[in-house]
């Protein structure tokens, strides 16, 4: 009996520790295992902790990985020359090109809509989700992902949203992961909504609407990301960056996002809007950014409907501010340690060597700060992202 109950006890072990792992391969020109990357992820014989590698070439379907799925889908090589590209949709029908339910990964692509949906659905900049409260982003995404997958390394192009992550992804604490992504001509690049996040060394820029829109009581972290070129002035709460709080549905959230690290730089509209609509119990911590050059203040925030006096209010600790049109910070008093200094950018958005805002921030390892990754020497925490996040290169910290 007891010989019986070690054998079964080494054999659960072995079922939850993933230890099965083969590689399959996925070419819609050669001969490989699948010919499309959905017959590989239902086949029966692809098992969790196998990798799915795909060739270059351009996959016109829509994929989902299941939750019971842990999978890695990765392209050969890299984002430029493996693309998936969902089908043509009727009657301007929702749909999202890649679905991400399960603790799996998805790396190397490039995901773009298909040129017919975005005529037959107009420009990504149409949609408005103010005034009577839709569509959702759920009318065509990019990567959705509601389950703790890692999103790495991919080119997101011309949705509504580029990649939106939301419950129950990380509703237990298991967020997803988004890192090394370029988001890019969507009208929303990134979306976290309803849950804790990790969005970090993205390079967010050129989107019709908003860079990140953070909502519906999301937390986690906003992190070393380059946010630049984003927004239109003719539409409702355009932003860099904007933390949209309506907790009609949900009072009893007390959410912090915590947004850190990062570059905002010439977006239209302010480069974080703090939007309260009916109130909540969410306080964002903002820090160590570098806000610059944003047509509207660096940082402003704003109430809809409710007592402005009740509002949770932001607090701000030591970021820079330099030449935004509506100046450092509007309806905003909890600010600690901030400058008001030419950030000295050189070679695309890094910053010279002398520049005031390194080792400007707390120390590392401060409650609630973002440790400086390129020396974890007891110096100061640089202001700003510390790497330059494209899309494609090699990570350069390790993935736990």
């Amino acid at each position: 009996m007891k010989l019986f109950q070690i054998t079964l006890f080494i054999s659960v072990i072995t079922c939850f520790s993933g230890v099965h792992a083969e590689n399959w391969l996925v070419s819609n020109e050669i001969n490989g295992d699948f010919s499309t990357i959905s017959e590989a992820l239902e086949s029966h014989s692809v098992m969790s902790g196998d990798v799915v590698m795909v060739l270059p070439g351009i996959y016109e379907e829509a994929i989902m990985i299941p939750a019971c799925r842990r999978i890695t889908l990765r392209s050969t090589d890299g984002p430029q020359s493996t693309i998936i590209m969902p089908p043509v949709y009727k009657n301007n029908d929702k749909h999202m090109a890649v679905i991400l339910k399960g603790r799996c990964t998805f790396e190397g692509f490039t995901v773009m809509e298909n040129p017919i949906n975005l005529s037959s659905t107009g420009n990504p900049g149409l949609l408005d989700m103010f005034g009577n409260g839709g569509p959702w982003p759920h009318i065509s995404t990019g990567i959705y992902a509601t389950g703790p997958g890692k999103i790495r390394h991919n080119i997101i192009i011309g949705f509504r949203v580029g990649v939106c992550s939301s419950c129950p992804s990380g509703a237990m604490g298991n967020p997803a992961i988004v890192r090394f992504n370029e988001c890019h001509s969507n009208d929303i690049g990134v979306t976290i909504c309803e849950t804790t996040n990790v969005v970090r060394d993205n390079f967010i820029h050129d989107n019709y609407w908003l860079g990140v829109l953070i909502s519906h009581g999301a937390c986690g972290e906003l992190n070393n990301n380059l946010i630049i070129h984003n927004g239109d002035l003719s539409r409702v709460a355009s932003a860099g960056v904007l933390c949209w709080q309506d907790y009609v549905l949900r009072p009893e959230f007390n959410m912090t996002p915590i947004i850190g690290n990062n570059t905002i730089h010439s977006n239209r509209g302010p480069g974080i809007r703090l939007r309260y609509v009916r109130g909540g119990l969410c306080t964002p911590i903002i820090q160590h950014n570098i806000l610059s050059w944003n047509e509207g203040p660096g940082i402003l925030c704003e109430t809809v409907f409710g007592d402005p006096d009740t509002m949770p209010y932001p607090i701000v600790h030591y970021c820079n501010f330099w030449n935004n049109t509506g100046g450092a910070l509007h309806n905003i008093s909890r600010v600690i340690g901030c400058m008001y200094v030419d950030p000295l950018y050189i070679n695309g958005f890094y910053v010279d060597p002398d520049s005031p805002v390194i080792n400007a921030g707390m120390l590392p390892g401060t409650w609630g700060t973002v440790i400086n990754r390129d020396e974890l020497d007891g110096k100061q925490v640089d202001l700003g992202y510390h790497h330059p996040p494209k899309s494609g290169q090699y990570d350069p910290f390790p993935l736990n």
